[in-house]
């Protein structure tokens, strides 16, 4: 019983005993512990570095922060323990975070491999043995926050060549530097060894070497301002830093100064290196505020609440006063919690919807001063309505909104119709589909428009067309046209119809449908054109005509007149003519100078003559002239509008070249032996196409053409008409079509004395040409068909009938006798009905 007793005893001994082992961990895990191989101590929101598993790992870089998380909570890096990471031969290099006042007594002790460590500014102490026989350290910069270096923090460090002391360390009394700069006992200084700054201490290397001063001192005064300016140790030979006067800009350095006259003398140049200690004068002006920026980017807020009013400032830093003054031009809508303050901010209370002004101005004297509107808003719903004006449908969403929120606007074109725009009378502004919602009702209208028609601008070898490829409905559309060099432009097309020529531009008026336009440009050796001002075109080019070289100047003005020139040069250089004209034809000889033109050998009348009028062509010699066609335009000459005549002495044609003539009416054109028909009956020749008069028909002709258009075109040689030729003959006419009549079914039609005879012929254009048998009275039509009415009588007619009736008998009684036919006198009789029109 009792040793069950004893070993019950000694059962609760031990479970005591180990609950009071697993406290005193628990307590302890509760002040330390360990992230990324580095145990951290806990002294309330603060840690130090107690020590440091480098593992496996090998050549280690280790950057140290400012402050590590464990759990929730973040802790500052204060100091590094003693021997924390003493021996850690695995370090290669180590960066302190700027929380690290202390390094504690061995703590990088025999980090073989060590060689660099970065010491942040807020370092203050470094323990003694610190870097002892951190055998590969090479340099160390000890910041100037620094002011106690521990015995032997150095030592051994063997290959340590430079130890850099910042220009302010030890400048408090109570800086303490136990430097020892010794290895392990040897006598051999650490050469080269460079300390830059040591309050002009030398520091003892040994027995029998040292450290010398190698620092000069600057001392600054700026007399005035009430500043004190810190002096300066710089390295022997170097220039110095800028010094900073609190509240000043420096505006130059002087070597003197008169306090009574208060003059700066002897200016000095910064960028001087120094050799000695040196004392400056600074002359200095306040460092007042230019200009104040409001950096807040929503400027509104609602009624009962606040906004934070942001500002910066040029300069933003040393300034002599940096208290800036805010205003509301309305405090019965807003009001700031403070009217002056450092801080470049402010707190903006909203007291009432509406609109004031901030102005927030610097307070150093200066002119500084800035605005900005702040808008209150009331924070109740609004609503957005959105209308159409027709050909489409619009809606916002959301369709009510606060002040400040952000409104998506939607249309949707009905077919063939585009979005132009949204428009509002409230005062938004809406850019890509969206604005800001202010403290009211919105009404938004969206504008439809029709789709403009497209316009197909293809461009052409020689030269560029540009103009618009979209026009709307109703609108004219104006197209530029630009020959390149060596090229003129000879026609303008649009939808495949020449309608223009010689022109700088061509306007497409009232579009209602779509559009082609398009150009022809000609190659002319040495083209060019110009424009000028007004509009008017100057076309210059040289032509090459058989044995004659033509270099011509044609200028078409915007008021419709023409005028040309034409330098005529013959194979060995010489000029035969200068023409000129001022009226616009295709070719280039016209006008006075034509008469006074002896054409011979040398001139292909074909090509060079292409327009004139009957008188110039009755006084021409045509010696001479070479195979071809001459052709006459005499739109604009003859008897009237309708048509032309013209008469000319044609004695010199020598039956190589036909002759084509153009008139209003249309055109007739005569090949060579059609024309040789004509002069044949004399040499005074009289060509005439003109549209006839009614009263020139006879009964039966008005009744054939009823109300067609008739033309008359003839030929006289001496007076003579001509109706039968040799050759061919080639009239083009003017069709029109009506409804329904296909252009392949038109025809031309002669009007003979008693019926009307068809001719096929080629539709183009508005026109019909075909080969007629000769020259008559013609028409053109689809299905031409007699007339339902009676044929009226004409007395001229019938005497015409009767007597051709008598010769056909008489031809037929001659042959009959000739023949020696036994006729029965019952069976030959002749009936003229046979032989003239049937009336219907």
């Amino acid at each position: 019983m009792k040793t069950k007793t004893m070993m019950s005893i000694m059962l609760m001994l031990v479970v005591a005993l180990t609950s009071i082992v697993i406290f005193i961990s628990d307590e302890s895990d509760a002040e330390t512990f360990s992230k990324e191989g580095i145990t951290y101590s806990i002294s309330g929101t603060n840690v130090t570095i107690k020590e440091y598993d480098q593992g496996s790992s090998t050549n280690i870089s280790l950057t140290i922060g400012d402050t590590v998380v464990n759990g929730t909570t973040t802790y500052n890096i204060k100091g590094i323990d003693d021997n924390a990471f003493k021996n850690k031969t695995e370090l290669k290099s180590v960066s302190l975070g700027s929380n690290i006042t202390s390094i504690g007594a061995s703590s990088f002790e025999g980090c073989s491999k060590l060689e660099s460590i970065s010491l942040d500014s807020y370092l203050e102490t470094i323990g003694s043995s610190a870097f002892k026989n951190c055998s590969k350290l090479a340099s160390l910069t000890i910041p100037n926050s620094v002011t106690t270096m521990g015995a032997d923090s150095l030592s051994g460090c063997s290959v340590l060549a430079t130890i850099k002391f910042s220009t302010e360390l030890g400048n408090s009394s109570s800086t303490s530097l136990g430097l020892s700069f010794y290895n392990h006992g040897s006598s051999t200084a650490i050469s080269p060894l460079t300390i830059n700054d040591i309050r002009g201490h030398t520091f003892t290397k040994n027995s029998s070497s040292h450290l010398e001063k190698q620092t000069v001192r600057v001392s600054f005064n700026a007399p005035q301002t009430s500043v004190k300016v810190a002096d300066q140790y710089v390295n022997y030979g170097s220039k110095i830093t800028t010094p900073t006067v609190k509240g000043y800009k420096i505006l130059g350095y002087y070597e003197s100064y008169n306090s009574t006259t208060q003059v700066f003398s002897t200016e000095w140049n910064p960028e001087t290196n120094l050799n000695a200690d040196k004392t400056l004068y600074l002359k200095c002006e306040k460092n007042l505020i230019t200009s104040i920026t409001v950096t807040t980017t929503d400027l509104y807020v609602q009624k009962g609440k606040t906004l934070e009013i942001k500002v910066t400032t040029e300069p933003s830093t040393n300034l002599y006063d940096k208290k800036l003054e805010y205003t509301v031009s309305s405090t019965q809508i807003a009001e700031f919690s403070k009217s002056t303050t450092e801080t470049g901010k402010n707190t903006l209370t909203a007291k009432a919807p509406g609109e004031v002004t901030v102005t927030i101005k610097a307070k150093d004297g200066g002119n500084a001063q800035t605005t900005c509107k702040v808008v209150v808003y009331s924070g109740d719903n609004h609503n957005i309505t959105v209308t159409s004006s027709g050909h489409g449908t619009a809606s916002a969403s959301p369709t009510s909104a606060k002040y400040g929120t952000k409104i998506t606007l939607t249309s949707k074109p009905d077919d063939n119709y585009l979005f132009v725009k949204w428009e509002s009378t409230a005062g938004i502004t809406i850019a890509n589909n969206t604005f800001t919602m202010i403290d009211s009702d919105v009404t938004v209208n969206a504008v439809f428009k029709e789709k403009p028609f497209a316009i197909t601008i293809t461009q052409a070898t020689g030269g560029t067309i540009s103009g618009p490829t979209e026009i709307d409905r109703g609108q004219d559309g104006t197209y530029s046209f630009k020959a390149n060099s060596g090229y003129l432009l000879s026609k303008v097309i649009v939808d495949g119809q020449t309608v223009a020529e010689h022109t700088a531009t061509y306007t497409i008026k009232n579009v209602n449908e779509t559009h082609t336009v398009t150009a022809e440009f000609s190659v002319y050796e040495g083209a060019s054109t110009t424009i000028d001002d007004k509009g008017d075109i100057t076309e210059s080019y040289t032509k090459e005509m058989d044995k004659l070289k033509i270099n011509v100047t044609e200028t078409f003005n915007v008021d419709g007149s023409y005028a040309s020139t034409a330098k005529y040069t013959d194979v060995d250089l010489n000029v035969i003519v200068v023409a000129s004209s001022s009226k616009t034809v295709e070719g280039v000889i016209t006008g006075s100078a034509v008469a006074s033109i002896d054409y011979n050998d040398k001139l292909d009348m074909s090509k060079a003559f292409a327009s004139a009028n009957s008188s110039l062509i009755s006084s021409m010699n045509f010696t001479g002239l070479i195979d071809g066609t001459m052709s006459v335009d005499a739109t604009t000459t003859g008897k009237d509008s309708t048509g032309f005549k013209l008469s000319f002495d044609a004695s010199g044609y020598n039956g190589s070249y036909g002759l084509t003539l153009k008139g209003d009416s249309g055109t007739v054109s005569f090949d060579r032996q059609a024309f040789t028909t004509v002069t044949n009956k004399g040499k005074n020749v009289t060509f005439s196409f003109n549209e006839t008069k009614t009263d020139d028909l006879n009964k039966i002709q008005k009744w054939l053409v009823e109300d067609y258009k008739v033309y008359e075109i003839s030929a006289t040689g001496n007076s003579s008409d001509v109706h039968l030729f040799k050759g061919k003959v080639t009239v083009t006419l003017p069709v029109t079509l009506k409804e329904g009549e296909k252009a392949e079914e038109a025809k031309i039609y002669v009007v003979e004395q008693f019926n009307v005879k068809a001719i096929d012929g080629e539709y183009k254009d508005g026109e019909i040409t075909g080969e007629v048998p000769h020259l008559s009275y013609f028409f053109t039509g689809v299905d031409y068909k007699e007339p339902t009415t009676p044929m009226p009588k004409d007395d001229d007619t019938l005497v015409v009938v009767a007597f051709t009736v008598l010769i056909i008998l008489a031809f037929l009684l001659i042959a009959i006798f000739v023949m020696n036919f036994d006729v029965d006198s019952k069976h030959l009789y002749f009936n003229i009905n046979d032989y003239i029109p049937k009336r219907k």
